[in-house]
């Protein structure tokens, strides 16, 4: 059963879905996720059957060897840029505004996606301000 392992795994209290990402917390770090689409060789691979993603919760399951791991919030390959906006760069921008320090890392293997997430396919100009797949330098600056 695929999803036998997805069980183990407790709900995260932090989950998108929950209040207490609406609690003002303070100084704190929170750590999100963002799941970019498999490559061809992962495809070929069938690395799909290996990974779930579970949004509601905020968690990542692995079924070899079973494990899962939760964070803040998890967004999955079909999230787009505005999503991920919306989930942190909001926040991130308001405090910002506010008089707050307020910083975003990103971290991952080479081809993971970071660039993209911040900066999004930078064509031109008029891409930084219009196109749907800027990144989140270009939003919080919009």
């Amino acid at each position: 059963d695929e999803d036998s392992f997805v069980e183990a795994a407790p709900p995260s209290p932090t989950s998108p879905n929950s209040d207490a990402l609406q609690i003002d917390r303070g100084d704190n770090i929170r750590v999100f996720v963002r799941v970019r689409p498999l490559n061809a060789k992962e495809d070929l691979a069938h690395v799909r059957d290996s990974i779930v993603v579970d949004t509601a919760l905020g968690a990542v399951h692995f079924a070899e060897p079973p494990r899962s791991f939760a964070f803040d919030g998890v967004l999955g390959e079909s999230a787009l840029q505005e999503d991920v906006f919306q989930l942190f760069g909001t926040n991130v921008a308001d405090a910002c505004l506010s008089g707050y320090n307020g910083s975003i890392y990103v971290y991952g293997q080479t081809g993971s996606g970071k660039t993209y997430t911040m900066q999004g396919a930078v064509d031109s100009v008029q891409s930084m301000h219009h196109d749907e797949k800027r990144g989140l330098m270009c939003r919080i600056l919009d």
